[in-house]
C-alpha cells in the first residue's frame, strides 16, 4: 500500500504551503480547544475506552487507531497535552488558542471569521510538529484530525 499523499506532505517528504496546511491538519487544532473536549459525548464517557463508545464507529470507511481505540478520552486528551507541554511552543500554542476560544463566543460575523481563521492558520503552524510527534506515536490521521 502507498503512503497516503497527506503523510507524505506531513512527514517532509514534500512542502507544505502555509495555505494547504489546514487542509492536511484539519480540525487537529481543535483537539486543544476546551470547547471541544466539552463535547457532552466525550464528557459523558470520559472514562470509558473509544472502542466501547457507541458513536465512535467506522465512517466511511475510516478507521481509527489501535492506540486511540484502546483508550478513553481522558487518556487521549492527557497524551496530546503531553506532547504540547513538551514542546518548546506550549506558551504560544496555549495562547493562540485562548485567543480563538475568546473571539469564537464573541465574534459571529465576517470580521470575526477572518480573525478565527488566522488564528487557526498560525495555531496550525505551531500544531504540526505536534502532530507529527502523536502520529509517531500510533496515532492516524481519523484519531487527530477528524
Amino acid at each position: 500500500m502507498s503512503t497516503p499523499l497527506y503523510m507524505m506532505k506531513i512527514m517532509g517528504h514534500e512542502s507544505i504551503r502555509p495555505r494547504n496546511l489546514h487542509d492536511i491538519l484539519n480540525n487537529f487544532f481543535e483537539r486543544v480547544l476546551t470547547s471541544y473536549r466539552n463535547n457532552s459525548v466525550l464528557v459523558e464517557h470520559w472514562d470509558t475506552k473509544f472502542e466501547d463508545i457507541p458513536c465512535i464507529k467506522k465512517r466511511n470507511g475510516d478507521d481509527h487507531s489501535e492506540l486511540k481505540l484502546s483508550q478513553t478520552p481522558r487518556e487521549f486528551f492527557k497524551t496530546i497535552d503531553d506532547v504540547i507541554d513538551q514542546s518548546t511552543r506550549r506558551g504560544k500554542i496555549i495562547q493562540l488558542v485562548k485567543e480563538y476560544e475568546r473571539i469564537a463566543k464573541k465574534y459571529y460575523d465576517e470580521e470575526g471569521h477572518k480573525k478565527l481563521s488566522n488564528i487557526q492558520q498560525e495555531l496550525n503552524q505551531k500544531l504540526l510538529p505536534i502532530y507529527k510527534r502523536l502520529l509517531m506515536k500510533g496515532y492516524n490521521h481519523i484519531d487527530l484530525a477528524r
